[in-house]
């Protein structure tokens, strides 16, 4: 980000948007697919990565990743980590 955050001004939004699309999202759906979610293996790197391109993607490119790449295994990890008689302790 560092690298690219001086280039922003020099681009229009649409522009920019394109150039991130094309080069940086598909970088950062890499980044998602090894990502493991399950309570006691979580390691938030690459989904702090993502989060840290607010102001330069669109929010909406983001949460497109989000939906696509990280809700679906935290849903599946709630999903099997509640349905297999949990502590509830651990869960709060």
């Amino acid at each position: 980000i560092a690298l690219l955050s001086p280039w922003k001004p020099v681009f229009d939004a649409k522009s920019w948007e394109k150039f991130l699309v094309s080069n940086i999202v598909p970088k950062l759906e890499e980044g998602l697919k090894p990502l493991q979610v399950e309570p006691n293996k979580f390691s938030p790197s690459s989904l702090k990565d993502l989060l840290g391109w607010f102001g330069y993607l669109p929010a909406r490119r983001i949460c497109r990743l989000l939906n696509s790449s990280f809700f679906p295994k935290l849903h599946r990890a709630l999903y099997l980590w509640l349905s297999d008689n949990p502590n509830f302790d651990e869960v709060v």
